[in-house]
């Protein structure tokens, strides 16, 4: 499963540190975070998944 379909897990934040490219690594932990804050704030959004957030807020 790629770490685009993934809903804000350990798991996710996990395969995010393994991105080879130190800068996608930063920005997408960057977003990650981002998506943390906002899911805490917005109960109804919770399964939301990292694309999906993506598509949101950082186009």
């Amino acid at each position: 499963m790629s770490f685009w379909d993934m809903q804000y897990s350990d798991q996710l934040k996990y395969e995010l540190q393994r991105i080879p490219s130190e800068l996608q690594r930063i920005y997408f932990l960057n977003v990650f975070a981002r998506m943390g804050k906002y899911i805490s704030e917005n109960e109804e959004d919770e399964y939301l998944t990292f694309r999906e957030f993506f598509d949101m807020f950082e186009r």
